[in-house]
């Protein structure tokens, strides 16, 4: 089981972009933090560990800290301000 938690930037998007399927997907990194399967994920180059997961027009970017089952959501955001 991993932890997620959100940067503040993340937390003040996730009020603007709410949908049930973003739920789901943030619930399901507690058990799968690279969900593959069920959902369009990358991992991001030049970053170690960053990967984003694309829902619709909205991008979920994070980081998983492998050693203490860790995740850190750090930006929820339509696709042109993601990679910002």
């Amino acid at each position: 089981m991993f932890r997620v938690y959100f940067s503040s930037r993340a937390k003040r998007s996730l009020d603007d972009v709410t949908d049930a399927r973003i739920d789901e997907v943030l619930k399901m990194l507690v058990t799968d933090p690279v969900p593959a399967k069920s959902y369009d994920v990358k991992k991001l180059q030049g970053m170690h560990d960053a990967f984003r997961i694309r829902i619709g027009d909205v991008r979920i970017v994070y980081t998983i800290i492998w050693k203490s089952s860790t995740i850190l959501v750090s930006r929820i955001e339509k696709r042109g301000n993601a990679y910002d």
